[in-house]
């Protein structure tokens, strides 16, 4: 869920929350995870052309990492795709 702010020059940024849900099964016995998380998102577009815009975004996530041995919490603090440049067509 995002939030947009008004475009300035092209430059748009926005900031909103995210809510993921992962689930892991590995080769071998009872080798699984179950990763649940929510944080905020804060990011940036800057639009080339009227439909076309590049992105990026940093999210901050905290939520438990499940497993059959353990349950841990995690928190993680990463820019989207790796610090990659995200490249958005809107139709």
């Amino acid at each position: 869920m995002l939030k947009g702010f008004r475009v300035w020059r092209r430059i748009a940024p926005y900031t909103g929350a995210f809510l993921h849900v992962h689930y892991i099964d590995a080769p071998g016995p009872d080798n699984w995870l179950v990763n649940l998380s929510v944080g905020p998102i804060l990011g940036i577009e800057y639009y080339l052309a009227d439909r076309v815009s590049l992105y990026g975004q940093g999210v901050f996530a905290i939520g438990p990492d499940i497993t059959r041995q353990s349950v841990q919490v995690v928190a993680r603090a990463m820019m989207a795709a790796g610090g990659q440049l995200g490249l958005t067509f809107y139709f």
